[in-house]
C-alpha cells in the first residue's frame, strides 16, 4: 500500500466508525468486475478481524486514457 495505505485505511476507519490501521488488515481480495477501452472496475474485499468491508476501484490503464477520461 502506497504511504502505508493512508486512504484505504481512512475510507475503513469512517465505515466502521473505529480506528483502522495496517496491523488489523488480515487478507484484501481483489477481483476485475468489469472493464472498457479506457477504464477497468474491481471489487475490493478487505478483512479484518470479524470485519469485511467492500471498495469499488475505477482505475485508467495509461496517461492517454486518464487524459481521455478528464475530458
Amino acid at each position: 500500500m502506497s504511504e502505508r495505505g493512508g486512504q484505504i485505511l481512512e475510507a475503513m476507519s469512517d465505515a466502521t466508525e473505529r480506528r483502522i490501521g495496517p496491523e488489523d488488515i488480515d487478507t484484501i481480495l481483489t477481483r476485475n468486475e468489469k472493464h472498457g477501452a479506457l477504464y477497468r472496475i474491481a471489487n475490493v474485499d478487505v478483512f479484518g478481524g470479524d470485519q469485511k468491508i467492500k471498495f469499488a476501484v475505477s482505475t485508467t490503464g495509461s496517461e492517454q486514457a486518464k487524459e481521455w477520461l478528464r475530458r
